[in-house]
C-alpha cells in the first residue's frame, strides 16, 4: 500500500505507522466516547461510539496490519460500547429519572413546609395583633374617665379585632331592668343596632341572651352575653359578611373576648353609676345644683360663640313648708319626686332641669324665644296645678310659682340671669302665687 505521492519511503513508513496508531487509539476510545456521550443522551452515545468504531475498523483493515490484535481490540470496543449502552440505559433513563422524581417530591415537601410556615407566621401575626387589641381594649376600659371618648375608640377595637363593620355592643343600664344602652357600634348599618330590635328578637325566639347563639335571618347574626360572674352586664351582637370559620368557632372567639373585658365593662357600669349619682338628685331624679350651674355656664359660652339666646326659669312649690308641717316630710318628698317627673315630661330633650334649692327647680331652655318660654312655663304651671296628690283619704293639690329670665336680654353672666329669674319668682309670689312672671315685665 503506497502513501502520499512525493513522500520518501522512510517518511511513508512513518506516516503509515502513525495512522495505524491513531486509528488503533480511536477504536480503543470508541467505548469511552459512547459512555461519555451516553451520559447526555443514550442514542447519541451509541451513534458516536459506533461511528468511531466503524471508521477505525475500516482504516485498520485497509492498513493490512496483523489482524488478530485488532480482532481482540474490536471485541473489546464492542463490549465497551455495549456496556456503555447498558449503563446509559439504566443510569440515565432510570436512575436520573428517579433522581428527578425524588427532587420533585423533595421540592413539593419544601413547598408544603414553606406554606405551612407561612400559615403559622400569619397566624402568629394575627394572634399578636389580636392580643394587642385585647390589651388596648382592657386598658382603655379599665382606665376610662371620659366614657364618651372611650366609646368611639372601643368601636374601632371591635372592628379591627373581629374584622367586621356590622356590630353593636350593649351595656346594661345600671338602674336594672331589661334595657341596655348602645355602648359601641360599627360604621355599617346593622339590623340589630337598636335595643328595641334586640328585645323583639328575644321575645320572638324566646331567648334571654344568657348564653351565646346564632340568629339566621337574612344573614347570620351572632349574639354573645357579657357576664360578670352570673350577672349579665352587656351583650355583643355582630354580623360577618364572610365567615371562614364554623359558627361555634366564631361564638368561642366572641365569648373569649367578652370574658376578658367583662370586669372592665362592669367597671364602666359602676363608674357611670357613681358619676350619675354625683350628678343626679336621688330624690327628684333631676340634676343637682352644681350640674345646673355648669349647664348655665356652658350655654352662656355657646350663646356667645353662636350669637344665640337661652331662657332660664325657676319654679318654686307654693307653701311647701306647710305641706311638710301638715302631712309630714315623707309626703313632701313624694311631692318633690312627682314634681320632678312632671317637669321632665313637660320639656324637650334639649332642655335641662336641675334642683335649684329645697323645693325649687331650675330649667334651662336653649335657643328658646321669649314667647316660647312663657308658654312653656304656663303649661308647666297648669300641669302641676292639675295634678292630684293623695294623702290617705285626702286629695291634695299643689301649685308652683315661676320666674323667667333670658340671656343676654336680662344679663351677661350666669349670676345676672339667675338673679333676674329669682327676682321674677319673688314677684310671682307677691302676686298671689300660682303664676308666671317674666323678668322683662317687672
Amino acid at each position: 500500500m503506497s502513501g502520499f505521492i512525493g513522500l520518501k519511503p522512510a517518511e511513508e513508513i512513518w506516516w503509515y505507522m502513525n495512522k495505524i496508531n491513531i486509528f488503533t487509539a480511536l477504536m480503543a476510545s470508541s467505548g469511552v466516547m459512547a459512555y461519555l456521550f451516553g451520559r447526555v443522551n443514550r442514542i447519541l452515545g451509541i451513534i458516536i461510539g459506533g461511528f468511531i468504531f466503524i471508521v477505525s475498523s475500516v482504516v485498520l483493515i485497509q492498513s493490512q496490519a496483523d489482524i488478530w490484535p485488532y480482532i481482540l481490540l474490536a471485541a473489546w470496543s464492542i463490549i465497551a460500547i455495549s456496556h456503555s449502552f447498558y449503563i446509559s440505559r439504566f443510569d440515565v433513563s432510570v436512575s436520573v429519572s428517579k433522581q428527578i422524581n425524588d427532587t420533585k417530591v423533595h421540592n413539593e415537601n419544601l413547598n408544603h413546609k414553606l406554606e405551612r410556615n407561612k400559615e403559622q407566621f400569619t397566624a402568629l401575626v394575627k394572634n399578636e395583633k389580636e392580643s394587642l387589641l385585647m390589651y388596648s381594649a382592657i386598658k382603655l376600659l379599665s382606665e376610662a374617665v371620659n366614657i364618651e371618648n372611650v366609646k368611639k375608640y372601643f368601636a374601632k377595637v371591635l372592628k379591627d379585632y373581629f374584622q367586621t363593620d356590622s356590630f353593636a355592643f350593649y351595656v346594661k343600664d345600671f338602674n336594672g331592668g331589661e334595657n341596655m344602652d348602645v355602648f359601641a357600634f360599627g360604621p355599617k348599618k346593622f339590623e340589630f343596632g337598636a335595643w328595641a330590635k334586640v328585645l323583639a328578637l328575644s321575645k320572638s325566639c324566646d331567648k334571654d341572651f344568657s348564653s351565646p347563639f346564632v340568629h339566621e335571618g337574612g344573614k347570620k347574626v351572632f349574639f354573645v352575653p357579657v357576664k360578670y360572674g352570673d350577672e349579665i352586664c352587656g351583650l355583643f351582637a355582630a354580623e360577618f359578611s364572610s365567615v371562614g370559620e364554623s359558627d361555634s368557632a366564631v361564638l368561642d372567639k366572641m365569648s373569649g373576648f367578652c370574658r376578658q373585658i367583662a370586669f372592665a365593662i362592669r367597671r364602666i357600669q359602676l363608674f357611670t353609676q357613681v358619676d350619675c349619682l354625683s350628678r343626679i338628685d336621688g330624690l327628684t331624679g333631676v340634676y343637682r345644683r352644681n350640674v345646673l350651674d355648669e349647664k348655665i355656664e356652658d350655654e352662656i359660652r355657646r350663646s356667645n360663640s353662636f350669637k344665640t339666646t337661652f331662657g332660664f326659669m325657676i319654679a318654686d312649690i307654693d307653701y311647701f313648708k306647710n305641706l311638710n308641717d301638715k302631712y309630714g316630710h315623707q309626703f313632701g318628698d313624694f311631692v318633690l319626686k312627682r314634681i320632678g317627673d312632671i317637669l321632665k315630661s313637660s320639656v324637650y330633650e334639649t332642655d335641662f332641669i336641675g334642683r335649684y334649692g329645697g323645693e325649687e327647680f331650675g330649667i334651662v331652655l336653649p335657643r328658646a324665644d321669649f314667647e316660647g318660654v312663657l308658654r312653656k312655663a304656663e303649661s308647666i304651671r297648669a300641669a302641676i296645678e292639675k295634678e292630684v296628690f293623695q294623702q290617705g283619704l285626702e286629695s291634695v293639690r299643689i301649685t308652683v310659682s315661676i320666674g323667667i329670665a333670658h340671656f343676654p336680654r336680662d344679663g351677661f353672666s350666669s349670676k345676672d340671669v339667675i338673679r333676674k329669674a329669682d327676682k321674677a319668682l319673688y314677684s310671682a309670689k307677691d302676686s298671689g302665687r300660682n303664676t308666671v312672671v317674666d323678668a322683662a315685665s317687672i
